[in-house]
């Protein structure tokens, strides 16, 4: 019996939302598997994905900080960002500290972050191997707006995962000390009887085009109720629970429901940012996708040249977004050419082959050694 310590960003539900399908695979592959998940902002939300599966528990920590959005923005906050950068780093030296305990009296043998820093750290210290997971790190997209010379505990850190598995729009050096793989997408799996369920209880009208519209779930915009794109005459929408309000145009996503793939799968169009998470699960599902543009974020900048290099999104300004009318004729454009991208680009099971071949890979190591 192996047990893994799962660590998982802080910054919204994108890197929870992925985490819980590579762990469903994991223990779907191998059910023995003890998994240690570490996170605080999407715990909750972890824990309610994850309940069918006793070998998992959990344990509450602050991982990093993310980013900070202007107020009614979804631009980033830089002076909010740089203070709490130093807040974080005036406490890494103990964070380290707490993490290695934690692996020691866990007896964990692999840890996995995506993509939570101290962690690799803390494993390479106690010679734990590491995989890390993800788009971008937080070195990568902080380089814009922080000196090298604070960034330098963010590069060593990362240079100590043993195995770095990169995901779609990934423009990362080649970190893992061991070994590097390039897969695309992987989301949370889509179940069509309840994509049915929802579009029933919806009672959608047909002729119209079910919109979904993600800003993310640290966005915080106080006119979006009187933007002029909810009366649409051809279109109807669908926003999450953390921008929720009233409009006889619009359903809101139940507070207590976790599964919000299956809503994007409804949909016949995505506007969103260039979330990773929203992203891969309407790719996934084969829907159009519209992407707001904003600047300065380095990681959303990845993810949209990956997108346009493929045809599979189309780029729109975020002052664009409240004036917009959605037309037939905009989604006719968006559905030729997603026609056109014919392999899946979703590799869950590709990822958690490789996974499974590090751990196994990692257990054959130690019986050897223990000869």
């Amino acid at each position: 019996m192996k047990t893994v310590a799962y660590y998982i960003s802080d910054y919204g539900y994108g890197h929870a939302a992925r985490s819980i399908a590579v762990i469903r695979g994991l223990l779907e592959r191998s059910p023995s598997l003890q998994i240690r998940i570490c996170t605080a902002f999407p715990l909750n939300f972890v824990k309610q994905s994850l309940a069918a599966f006793p070998q998992v528990k959990y344990r509450e920590v602050v991982n990093d900080i993310g980013f900070f959005l202007a107020e009614n923005s979804l631009e980033p906050d830089i002076p909010r960002l740089k203070q709490a950068y130093d807040q974080f780093m005036a406490t890494a030296s103990e964070h380290i500290a707490e993490e290695q305990a934690f692996l020691l009296q866990e007896a964990i043998d692999i840890v996995i972050s995506d993509i939570a820093p101290i962690p690799f750290l803390s494993a390479d210290q106690l010679g734990i191997p590491s995989i890390g997971i993800s788009n971008f790190t937080w070195y990568t997209a902080y380089k814009a707006w922080l000196p090298e010379s604070k960034l330098h505990f963010l590069k060593q850190a990362y240079r100590k995962m043993d195995h770095f598995i990169s995901l779609a729009g990934s423009d990362e050096p080649p970190w893992g000390k061991r070994s590097n793989q390039s897969f695309d997408f992987i989301s949370r799996e889509v179940n069509p009887m309840e994509v049915e369920r929802i579009t029933r209880r919806m009672n959608r009208d047909p002729s119209k085009i079910l919109v979904y519209i993600g800003f993310g779930m640290k966005v915080n915009i106080a006119e979006l109720s009187s933007w002029a794109i909810w009366n649409s005459s051809s279109a109807t929408f669908i926003v999450s629970q953390s921008h929720a309000f009233e409009h006889p145009n619009v359903t809101v996503i139940p507070n207590d429901y976790a599964e919000s793939q299956h809503y994007i799968a409804a949909c016949d169009l995505v506007i969103t940012k260039a979330g990773w998470g929203t992203v891969s699960e309407a790719i996934s599902s084969g829907k159009p996708v519209f992407i707001i543009n904003r600047n300065g974020m380095q990681e959303d900048s990845h993810t949209i040249r990956y997108l346009q290099e493929r045809n599979l999104c189309k780029l729109i300004e975020w002052e664009d977004v409240p004036v917009m009318s959605i037309e037939p004729s905009l989604l006719s454009e968006q559905q030729r050419k997603r026609r056109q991208i014919i392999p899946s680009l979703d590799h869950k099971s590709e990822i958690l082959s490789s996974i499974m071949n590090l751990i196994e890979k990692n257990n054959h190591e130690r019986r050897k050694e223990t000869r």
